[in-house]
């Protein structure tokens, strides 16, 4: 299932629109792009700051550009897309930092990726509105997903966020490597514990989970942590960790978080969409996220990160919440078995 790719690394020759980029993260992130070859426009409110983002950038040998826009008003958002366009050519990557992402995404669409059907849109989901980028992530890339627009979000709800995390998983979407997916939302990777004292239980004996040796070092609240050290007979041709155990990984971290907000039930998967994003070496941590939960279903993701913090593979899966009944050979229960969390 897996098979080994290069690096998200050469992004030579492209336009990436980052905004709100004049300091802290989006600053960061145009960092990056620039430094993977992208050719940068930044863009805020503020001038004096913009400037010294790019002489920065400059310094470092970025070729980086920038314009002060509003990105709150319509006005400022098609000065800032008729700006770019003259300026730089067309887009090709926009990191979505700073106000209206929405109608900013669209105008882009409609004024450069769309005729070339090519272009890649990266959301920063923080803060109050959160929620809300992750709902139009999903609703617009469904829409342009035939036009081979990729749109995703990062999710930076989580603070402190480590900077360079946040980078590879930029560089990730925004390259070759990251054109299989669209709609989704990947969450950064936070050390877990190397203290065995602090793994957690699963509530209940899952045989294939201990075969596989999964640690769980976070089970609360609607997220999930499990950690994983693949062994030799984990791999598979190439040498690297073999698609059925990330897939299992991704499978039990989702049916975690799941559970994480309902402990005395089990989770069956009943739908699982996942993706490889690169060959995955050495210690895994899988960290799951409950979206959603109805009375009886629950909507999850999770991501497999190595131990550098690179994300390796992502998925989304829905499951169904069923009470735990008795098992073993006097059981007549036709549920008795419940194959994802035991």
């Amino acid at each position: 299932m897996m098979h080994p790719v290069q690096p998200p690394a050469d992004l030579s020759g492209q336009i990436a629109l980052i905004t709100g980029s004049s300091r802290g993260l989006g600053l960061h992130l145009a960092r990056a792009l620039g430094a993977a070859g992208a050719k940068v426009m930044l863009c805020a409110r503020q001038a004096d700051a913009l400037e010294q983002a790019v002489a920065e950038l400059q310094a470092e040998g970025i070729d980086a550009r920038w314009t002060v826009a509003d990105c709150q008003q319509t006005t400022g958002l098609q000065h800032l897309v008729s700006e770019t366009l003259q300026r730089m050519g067309e887009v090709d990557i926009l990191v979505n930092g700073a106000g209206n992402q929405v109608l900013l995404s669209q105008l882009l669409v409609q004024h450069s990726m769309r005729a070339r059907r090519a272009g890649c849109i990266i959301n920063l989901a923080c803060g109050s509105a959160r929620d809300a980028v992750l709902e139009s992530t999903r609703a617009l890339a469904a829409q342009w997903r035939p036009e081979h627009i990729t749109v995703n979000a990062l999710d930076v709800a989580t603070s402190p966020v480590p900077d360079d995390e946040l980078q590879r998983l930029c560089l990730l979407l925004a390259s070759a490597a990251g054109q299989q997916l669209t709609g989704q939302c990947l969450a950064v990777a936070t050390a877990g514990s190397d203290d065995p004292a602090q793994t957690l239980s699963f509530g209940v004996a899952i045989p294939f989970v201990d075969h596989l040796g999964f640690g769980l070092t976070r089970f609360e609240g609607g997220f999930s942590e499990l950690t994983f050290t693949p062994q030799a007979e984990h791999l598979n041709s190439f040498g690297v960790t073999h698609g059925g155990a990330l897939m299992t990984l991704l499978d039990v971290t989702m049916a975690v978080a799941a559970r994480s907000v309902q402990k005395e039930m089990g989770a069956l998967t009943i739908e699982m969409k996942t993706s490889f994003m690169q060959a995955a070496r050495g210690p895994l941590t899988g960290k799951g996220r409950l979206l959603h939960r109805t009375a009886t279903l629950a909507f999850t993701e999770a991501t497999v990160f190595d131990a550098a913090g690179r994300a390796c593979a992502h998925a989304t899966g829905t499951f169904k919440y069923a009470r735990r009944l008795p098992t073993g050979p006097k059981s007549s229960s036709a549920f008795n078995a419940i194959a994802t969390d035991g």
